[in-house]
């Protein structure tokens, strides 16, 4: 029985991740912003480029991750199981070197427009191996419990980087007094997250950061990165980071401190509020973006 085009269709749509595709465009545009706050023109078709260069970047990491989940999988002996495993692997591999070839064409492009320097070329690459380590074997930080790490870096630093050294690379210690705190932001959110699954994570043998390290460290890991995020913002503001743009973020602090007493409050033994944790999370890098968007681009 052969797989229909709907169903290998609907099989490639369950591996996209919106919320990542959402997050790397938001932390391009944070990027891109640096450039238009410090007074630099901005490109416009460069700008275009630059996001789907990242777009094709995503897409082909979420794929590679699905096509090496699916590699591994195991299938019974019914052959009807064996051939649609064999053409989604097939459909994947397709999709993974099709978004693999825009990225090139788009990077040719820019070459071609005298609009590619080398600290994007450095960065491209650097996020190229971060996806290689991330998600290929025998590496395979994701399955190791080290994917929040990863995830961190590339969409807090590298992609909002490409976004600016694209436009203006001399910015980009700038960009970095910025995006550091914030990869201490998203971990924390991700240790949050990620406890409303610990107990199945657990069970199942996947390998989250939380799982990895354990919730009797993750919790205090979490509120420590919740802290430092605000304590590097105001080590930005003494060396040099405006304050019209670390005042408004740093007024989220009451959030973030509720963040830590629910987290403290599961840690010892509360009734879990997993809908309020997870809105409480992302509401606060949600607001955190936004702050630094206004006061970026407005």
């Amino acid at each position: 029985m052969e797989e229909s085009p709907s169903n290998l269709l609907n099989f490639l749509v369950r591996w996209i991740h919106p919320w990542q595709l959402l997050a790397g465009l938001a932390f391009y545009c944070l990027g891109v912003g640096v450039g238009y706050y410090t007074g630099f023109p901005i490109d416009a078709g460069v700008f275009w480029i630059g996001l789907s260069i990242i777009i094709s970047l995503l897409l082909s990491w979420q794929y590679i991750k699905g096509y090496y989940a699916l590699l591994f999988l195991p299938v019974n002996r019914k052959r009807t199981n064996l051939q649609t495993k064999r053409i989604h692997e097939s459909g994947l591999l397709l999709v993974i070197f099709t978004f693999l070839a825009i990225g090139a064409v788009l990077t040719v492009i820019l070459f071609a427009r005298e609009k590619m320097n080398l600290p994007a070329l450095v960065i491209i690459g650097m996020a190229l191996l971060l996806v290689f380590f991330d998600a290929i074997p025998p590496f395979g930080l994701a399955s190791r419990g080290y994917g929040e790490v990863t995830r961190a870096v590339i969409i807090a630093n590298l992609i909002p980087a490409l976004g600016l050294t694209l436009q203006s690379p001399s910015f980009l210690p700038f960009l970095m007094k910025l995006v550091f705190p914030l990869t201490l932001l998203i971990l924390a959110i991700e240790l949050a997250i990620s406890l409303e699954g610990y107990g199945q994570d657990l069970s199942t043998g996947r390998l989250t950061l939380m799982v990895r390290i354990g919730w009797e460290r993750g919790i205090p890991l979490h509120n420590i990165l919740i802290l430092a995020f605000y304590l590097l913002i105001g080590v930005a503001v003494l060396t040099g980071l405006p304050w019209s743009l670390s005042w408004p973020v740093l007024l989220t602090l009451p959030v973030g401190l509720f963040l830590i007493w629910q987290m403290l409050q599961l840690a010892a033994g509360a009734k879990p509020r997993w809908k309020l944790l997870r809105y409480t999370a992302v509401g606060l890098l949600v607001v955190i973006l936004y702050l630094y968007m206004f006061g970026l681009w407005i």
